[in-house]
């Protein structure tokens, strides 16, 4: 009993220590999720409102282009959190030693 008290204590404080970094990653998928459904979305009415076979094709290349934007503006988030956390991680923590 005791030992799934400490266990369970040790969960939940490793989990608050994680949970900034999880809510951040959470809302990010989130985020990109609703942007792909919306391109979705907009790809299924414009493809129910094609006339022929070059309006569907369009719609297609409207889709391509729009998760590929998509893609390089999740690529340029993830340098700049890469390039924030190379600078966290070049700063100096500890302080000089005295002798």
């Amino acid at each position: 009993m005791i030992r799934c008290l400490i266990a369970l204590s040790c969960l939940v404080s490793a989990s608050a220590f994680g949970s900034k970094k999880f809510e951040d990653r959470k809302a990010r998928m989130i985020d990109h999720l609703t942007q792909k459904i919306g391109h979705f979305e907009e790809a299924k009415t414009c493809a129910e409102s094609a006339a022929d076979k070059a309006a569907l094709k369009a719609c297609r290349k409207a889709l391509k282009d729009a998760n590929k934007a998509l893609k390089a503006s999740r690529k340029a988030d993830k340098m700049k959190r890469m390039e924030a956390k190379d600078k966290k991680d070049e700063e100096p923590t500890d302080k000089p030693e005295e002798e």
